[in-house]
């Protein structure tokens, strides 16, 4: 669960397009409006219906409007106030996405997220809780968007100078380190990337360690702040 109000200040980014604030490519700042200035419009005939947000081969989105008795134990909701609830599921798990749902969803004390993140096999599903049916569908419509465009890149890089809750958890990250991941699809492409860039920085003092498909480069902010550069070279030239 990504706790309420949580603070975070990582920047998600792939190739030459650095996402703003969580944003999508060099579109600036999301900025996410209350239901108030941007009506809730979908399915109007029937506004308490679930809407299909988002399907294709890869990601499901659906919006659940009003939470019934049926769906409380499905959902996980026992004990919480919410009325209503989004859910997107992915078959497979990739770090990207980790960084994409804190910097969407980390700072808004009305919304409270459950994240079951498995790279051994058993995919992503986020499920997200509110009272603003309007707030959830902005969210999930966004957050798909994001993960569609980024799964068209060969190389993805996602740096946070200061990883949160989120984060730490699912990639190990300690409590003073900041990480990069590069993405490159097999776990040797991604190894070879990452020692490619550190051989050029040899005195950072970087780590390094491999997972299945992607490989995480952690060290202190300032160590990490320190390549950064160098790592946007890296993605850019992999994608020509």
């Amino acid at each position: 669960m990504i706790p309420a109000g949580a603070q975070h200040s990582g920047k998600y980014s792939a190739g030459n397009s650095p996402c703003r604030s969580g944003g999508i490519p060099g579109a600036g700042p999301i900025q996410i409006k209350d239901s108030p200035e941007m009506p809730y419009d979908r399915n109007t005939d029937s506004p308490d219906t679930p809407v299909s947000l988002f399907r294709d081969d890869n990601m499901d989105a659906w919006l659940f409007p009003v939470i019934s008795s049926r769906l409380r134990g499905m959902l996980g909701t026992d004990g919480r106030s919410y009325s209503s609830a989004g859910v997107l599921s992915i078959p497979v798990s990739l770090p990207g996405q980790l960084f994409a749902a804190e910097e969407l969803l980390g700072g808004d004390s009305a919304l409270e997220a459950d994240i079951s993140w498995h790279p051994a096999g058993s995919g992503f599903e986020l499920k997200l809780f509110s009272n603003d049916p309007a707030k959830l569908a902005r969210l999930l419509t966004e957050l798909t968007g994001i993960l569609q465009r980024d799964s068209a890149r060969r190389v993805r890089v996602y740096t946070s100078l200061q990883p949160g809750p989120l984060l730490r958890r699912h990639l190990a990250a300690g409590q003073q380190d900041a990480i990069a991941v590069i993405d490159a699809a097999s776990r040797w492409s991604s190894i070879g990337l990452a020692e490619r860039l550190l051989s050029r920085y040899p005195d950072a003092g970087l780590s390094l360690r491999a997972e299945r498909s992607y490989c995480i480069i952690s060290g202190t902010s300032a160590q990490l702040a320190s390549v950064l550069p160098g790592l946007t070279r890296l993605a850019d030239q992999q994608q020509l």
